[in-house]
């Protein structure tokens, strides 16, 4: 992950939002999934951070601030 609190993966790079407190999820490993219908999520540990379009387009809105 870069520090800029972007995963590169395949020539984009997705955002990851800040947690509840405020805080990136910079130096945590970070899983990209791609989905069936082609879209991509971010993922730490079974927590979903963020999901994007194939495009890099985020779909949902932040997740880590919903709980």
């Amino acid at each position: 992950m870069r520090k800029d609190n972007g995963v590169p993966f395949e020539g984009l790079t997705l955002p990851i939002p800040a947690n509840r407190r405020g805080c990136h999820d910079i130096k945590r490993k970070i899983k990209v999934l791609r989905h069936t219908d082609g879209a991509l999520s971010v993922h730490h540990g079974p927590r979903m951070l963020a999901r994007y379009s194939a495009q890099g387009q985020k779909l949902t809105e932040d997740l880590s601030v919903a709980a």
